[in-house]
């Protein structure tokens, strides 16, 4: 019985030595086209540009034939993964032929990598930090946002570290009111509108930079930029040249005409309320040039368009129409 139990394991190691020297006889170099990303070393939250190679890496690996077909396997479930850390200097040249080598899953198989194609790839990895800012509402349009609740007030921001100095002390975060979401909505009625979506400020940039919340909720009073005005009346002057006013009456035709009425402006809100306080005053010129004078004297009338003289910012909504004028040569 002895003996037989002695044959047996006789045999299995002699068939052990055959395998393991008929592996050993087909180990060959295999070349294999792998997608690689790089990720944040465990435990650090980074910044990786670019995180993923856009074509693939052709490595020559040393094996025998049954881990190339392991390894083969396993490179295409997916993307190799190479973890990096942040270093002072965040411009980092990745070796690949000596990140690979040093991967878990080489390693423990005990494969060689014999050449990679890139041999070196140029990344930036940095720190990503975090900031609180304020959050600000920003609404899309001709329309004046008032009365604003916003909750929370404040969001965080994450960025890479170097776009901290892009920061102003007086950043905010912004929720952004877009078109039609104001759309339909009543005049100086108050609204709540959830989930504003929230963009941190104008001067970082990047797809790495987050904000947190996304959203916020946003309470406000939605008026318009401009308003109206009608002014009862408006005084009308007679404009000519003084010199040639020595030769000619001039006189309007209909003494009602001395003044405009209901004169319909449009303006910004600011503008059109010194108007109504009689800040800025607002009239209205007969304009006439010499010739003017000379071709229509002793005519029964002439026509002429009033100008509001009013600030460029105000429209006239309704122009004004002619008024007539005599022009009676002087004796």
């Amino acid at each position: 019985m002895l003996q037989k139990v002695r044959d047996f394991v006789l045999v299995t190691i002699v068939a052990l030595l055959i395998w393991l020297y008929a592996e050993g006889e087909n180990v060959k170099d295999y070349a294999m086209s792998l997608e690689v990303q790089f990720v944040p070393t465990a435990g650090r939250e980074l910044s990786i540009k670019p995180n993923r190679l856009s074509e693939p890496v052709t490595a020559v690996f040393r094996c025998n034939s049954s881990q190339q077909n392991q390894l083969r396997s396993l490179l295409e479930s997916g993307p190799v993964n190479i973890e990096l850390y942040d270093s002072p200097d965040p411009r980092q040249e990745i070796y690949l032929r000596e990140r690979l080598t040093a991967l878990p899953l080489i390693t423990n198989m005990g494969i060689g990598v014999i050449d990679v194609s890139p041999a070196k790839v140029p990344v930036t990895v940095e720190r990503i930090e975090s900031r609180k800012l304020p959050i600000t509402v920003r609404a899309a349009g001709q329309n004046l946002i008032t009365d604003i609740t916003i909750e929370p007030a404040e969001a965080s921001i994450r960025l890479p570290a170097s776009q901290l100095v892009n920061i102003a002390e007086s950043a905010t975060v912004e929720a952004r009111l877009l078109p039609d979401q104001l759309e339909g909505l009543e005049l100086n009625q108050q609204h709540v509108i959830s989930n504003v979506p929230l963009a941190p400020p104008d001067t970082v940039r990047g797809s790495d930079i987050t904000v947190s919340p996304a959203t916020a909720r946003v309470s406000f009073i939605i008026r318009t930029l401009t308003k109206d005005l009608t002014l009862p009346s408006v005084a009308v002057r007679i404009v000519a040249p003084i010199a040639k006013l020595a030769n000619y009456e001039v006189s309007l035709v209909s003494p009602d005409d001395q003044l405009l009425r209901d004169v319909h402006l449009k303006g910004p809100n600011e503008v059109i309320d010194k108007i109504e306080s009689h800040e800025i005053k607002i009239w209205a010129d007969l304009k006439l040039e010499a010739d003017d004078l000379d071709k229509n004297a002793g005519k029964e009338s002439m026509s002429v368009v009033p100008e509001i003289n009013r600030p460029a910012s105000v429209t006239v909504v309704v122009p004004p129409a002619p008024i007539k004028l005599k022009i009676t040569p002087r004796s």
